[in-house]
């Protein structure tokens, strides 16, 4: 057999070496699919609790009551940017949402 034959027998060879790269590209994009869900489950869930302005409500005040840290009002602000044209304008009887973010619980 000259060289010129073996390498045309090579090259008429089923090939198994796509379907075995295919499957191991499937596999690969799935288990990136599972493990990118899985973050988003597991992340931190906001849940909502509603809060009546009162008369010397403050953004800030609001913070600390419901946060134990004043510098977290932006979370308060964002959550109500609709409504708050400015940072110190709240209302008596407005209601605000005040976003309080808790780890969801998996069970082992």
């Amino acid at each position: 057999m000259t060289q010129k034959n073996s390498k045309y027998l090579l090259c008429n060879r089923p090939k198994k070496t796509a379907p075995v790269f295919l499957y191991s590209l499937i596999l690969l994009i799935l288990t990136l699919c599972i493990a990118s869900a899985w973050m988003i489950i597991s992340q931190e869930r906001p849940s909502l609790v509603y809060h009546i302005v009162r008369e010397g409500d403050t953004l800030r005040g609001l913070a600390y009551q419901y946060y134990k840290d004043p510098h977290q009002w932006s979370k308060i602000f964002l959550a109500n940017r609709k409504q708050l044209k400015k940072r110190n304008e709240l209302r008596p009887g407005e209601i605000l949402v005040i976003p309080m973010f808790v780890h969801k619980k998996t069970t082992k």
